[in-house]
């Protein structure tokens, strides 16, 4: 069976692919929108990536 996803995600993921957006989202819903279309939808996550930069560097 499919997953339910809200209806305002995928107003929100059909609006970014319908002008070429960047989806930036911590929404892990968002994972399941490829069926979408066949060319997935470009999505970042500032969020992780911020976390990331913060991680001290070893050596």
């Amino acid at each position: 069976m499919g997953r339910i996803i809200a209806d305002m995600d995928i107003l929100i993921a059909a609006t970014a692919k319908r002008y070429n957006l960047v989806l930036a989202t911590n929404d892990s819903d968002m994972d399941n929108l490829d069926f979408l279309s066949e060319t997935p939808i470009d999505r970042k996550n500032w969020i992780q990536d911020k976390e990331r930069n913060q991680e001290p560097q070893s050596g």
